[in-house]
């Protein structure tokens, strides 16, 4: 099983059976999600959330701190149950988590008894993929994966042998084994140095631009929203509501030196703007419910 590239033939998809290797239509119908709480009750995490996310498309999520973002995220793998509305993917209902979807989360979470090439196998050996007639796929799988996140020469590292940034390039590999029609990303570069992470954020546009995934992702930092984006959703301040979906329209492939770019600075502010306008909505609510 190779990875196809942006010009691979679009096929079926199984939402919760074995995924097809392109990106997910997804369409996201006035979603609202409550959580209840012994001491304060019924409280709205997301309202009346709607959004289509185009397959093969690379959507980012930024917002003020508990607008959401990561709620969204995990309604749509089906992580979290809904209180109204839809999330489909290609048609069909997302109940619950799939093989259609993979997560990457903010800390790596490698076995640390497990070695580069273990912990990629790791997904596939849980599908029973690792073993019998499908084991040397598996393998030649494994080994064009760890060339895609550029980790090649360190099959047999273990992660402690690893820096923070090889560790997620480890993660992204062990999400795409499994070939997930949609990458869903919570912050997957928070935890590394400025450096680091600039250079995480060049190398995930060239794996998404190589793998075809409908990708979504969640974010606080504007700049690399901006970057990665196909198109940039902001929230409003909790309950999370969407108050705009903004067209990033930079050519791609975008090189790291786009960000000092007129135009690129020019979305920054636009999108600063909203967030600023939402964070003083926020604290205005929150003093009044204080007062009273």
């Amino acid at each position: 099983m190779g990875i196809p590239t942006k010009n691979s033939r679009r096929g079926p998809s199984d939402t919760d059976g074995q995924a097809s290797s392109t990106g997910a239509h997804v369409s996201i119908k006035g979603v609202s999600v409550e959580y209840e709480t012994a001491r304060s009750g019924v409280k709205a995490a997301l309202k009346d959330v709607s959004l289509e996310i185009e397959a093969g498309e690379f959507v980012c999520v930024v917002g003020t701190s508990g607008c959401g973002k990561t709620t969204l995220l995990k309604a749509i793998d089906g992580l979290v149950p809904i209180s109204s509305g839809t999330v489909e993917l290609d048609g069909k209902k997302v109940t619950k988590p799939g093989k259609s979807r993979s997560v990457v989360f903010q800390a790596a979470s490698l076995l640390p008894w497990r070695t580069v090439v273990g912990n990629v196998r790791y997904g596939l050996e849980m599908q029973g993929r690792g073993r019998g007639k499908a084991k040397d796929d598996t393998a030649r799988t494994v080994e064009s994966l760890i060339e895609l996140v550029g980790l090649k020469g360190f099959e047999h590292a273990y992660p402690s042998e690893l820096s923070g940034g090889m560790q997620q390039r480890v993660n992204l590999a062990r999400a795409l084994a499994c070939d997930p029609q949609m990458l869903l990303l919570d912050e997957p570069f928070a935890a590394l140095d400025a450096q680091t992470r600039e250079i995480m954020q060049g190398e995930l546009v060239k794996i998404w631009g190589a793998s075809n995934k409908t990708a979504l992702f969640i974010t606080h930092q504007i700049d690399e929203a901006i970057y990665l984006a196909d198109k940039v959703v902001v929230m409003t301040a909790r309950p999370g509501r969407i108050r705009e979906v903004i067209k990033i329209d930079l050519p791609r492939p975008r090189p790291l030196q786009i960000k000092r770019d007129p135009e690129f600075v020019a979305y920054l502010d636009q999108v600063w703007t909203m967030i600023e306008e939402e964070g003083r909505l926020a604290a205005m609510r929150d003093r009044g419910v204080a007062q009273h």
